[in-house]
């Protein structure tokens, strides 16, 4: 889907990479999380609610300028996520992405 796209846009790409000396694409540099949980209260005395909140850490330029990023969530979409993110991954190890990558 991501190299499909790109094919149709390829040529806006290249002018917006060309046209921007200051676009940066962010790059992961850390994680970290904590997980919280409401065991009981009044309203809720079975059920548990687990919240997640992450703080990523990305590097938007070589000279090391990192912004930060807090969100919650939940467990079911934490997974959610982890899967989204995982097929990201193996599609960035494709021969089509590899050529993409070259361009920025």
């Amino acid at each position: 889907m991501i190299s499909d796209f790109y094919e149709e846009h390829k040529k806006e790409f290249y002018q917006l990479k060309n046209s921007s000396p200051f676009l940066t694409i962010q790059r992961y540099h850390n994680l970290e999380w904590r997980f919280d949980c409401v065991v009981a209260s009044r309203a809720k005395l079975d059920q548990i609610s687990p919240i997640i909140t992450l703080r990523f850490e990305t590097e938007t330029s070589p000279e090391s300028n990192f912004c930060h990023f807090n969100a919650q969530t939940d467990v079911s979409n934490l997974k959610q996520m982890i899967e989204v993110i995982e097929k990201a991954i193996v599609e960035t190890k494709t021969s089509k992405m590899k050529k993409i990558q070259k361009v920025f």
